[in-house]
């Protein structure tokens, strides 16, 4: 994800925690710590499904994720932080041919439509 609205890797980590209880963060130490706050790694159980790392200006968000179905959950989780995308423009790359435009609220089910058919909340993708 990324934008002009800004993560708070606290509040990133407790939105997927309240979902995820297992979950766990480690904070970004050393070199990496000018470019990363840190990385979530999000466990359904005892078994890691995702791992999200955490940008040090709060513009990004890096999802490393098993399949799809768990990105979108993952993702749909991110949006439910109350505010998420406000006045901004928050896009997923690499999901989908179209950059899906994040909006709050923003369901795991609406995620995989995009992926599957595209839909009204998309721009087009570009041609690196």
């Amino acid at each position: 994800m990324d934008g002009a609205f800004r993560f708070e890797s606290s509040v990133v980590f407790d939105t997927l925690r309240s979902r995820w209880p297992d979950s766990t963060f480690v904070k970004a130490t050393g070199r990496v710590a000018e470019v990363s706050s840190g990385q979530i790694t999000v466990f359904e159980r005892e078994d890691p499904i995702a791992l999200v790392g955490l940008d040090i200006e709060g513009e990004g968000i890096d999802v490393d994720w098993r399949a799809p179905e768990v990105l979108a959950e993952v993702v749909s989780v991110i949006a439910s932080i109350p505010g998420f995308a406000a006045g901004s423009t928050v896009i997923l790359a690499d999901w989908a041919w179209v950059l899906p435009i994040l909006h709050e609220g923003m369901s795991a089910d609406d995620l995989l439509t995009i992926r599957r058919d595209g839909a009204d909340t998309q721009v087009p993708s570009y041609e690196p």
